[in-house]
């Protein structure tokens, strides 16, 4: 199966899910502390979090704040991975959830991870680019919306205010989603 099908794929896609999921709350816990965080060093993250699972020991900085934010969703993606994923997998319509099996093997996991990677490749602008996490908020808030996990909560609060009215618009949505 090619890393690109594994979106489509009912078993993958909560592990997909919950890894972006964690993505989105680096960003607003950087956002919250006045940190400036691009696509960039997320999907170097996530390339480190790929040599470390598969037993290369990349240099993770922890010299600022923005660092240790990294450094903490690589360690963040390393316990989902030894402890496996709190996410359910759809079943034919009528039939229940199923609980997600446990632990991925490590290939599988690292193939979840190049999915993202490459998605944030994809949507990235340039330097300085924030296209794959400001996408990721309309995607959760649609995500959200489509599921209706938690009816009547807002689970992707709006984002940070910028120069380019990015908590505006994210605020927008998050209001056209409770509707």
């Amino acid at each position: 199966m090619a890393r690109t099908d594994l979106m489509r794929d009912a078993q993958f896609a909560p592990v997909l899910l919950a890894i972006e999921r964690k993505i989105h709350a680096l960003d607003r816990a950087a956002a919250g502390a006045n940190i400036a965080l691009t696509d960039s060093p997320v999907r170097s993250a996530l390339i480190k979090a790929m040599k470390r699972k598969r037993g290369e020991s990349p240099a993770i900085p922890s010299e600022s704040a923005r660092d240790r934010l990294l450094a903490g969703l690589i360690a963040d993606l390393e316990t989902m991975h030894a402890h496996g994923i709190r996410a359910y997998v759809p079943g034919a319509p009528g039939e229940a959830v199923k609980p997600l099996p446990g632990r991925l093997p490590t290939a599988k996991w690292c193939d979840a991870l190049a999915t993202i990677e490459n998605s944030i490749r994809i949507r990235t602008g340039g330097p300085g680019s924030r296209g794959y996490l400001d996408y990721l908020v309309e995607f959760l808030l649609e995500v959200e919306r489509r599921t209706s996990i938690n009816p009547g909560t807002q689970s992707v609060p709006p984002g940070p205010k910028s120069s380019t009215g990015t908590w505006i618009r994210r605020r927008n949505l998050a209001s056209n989603a409770r509707s």
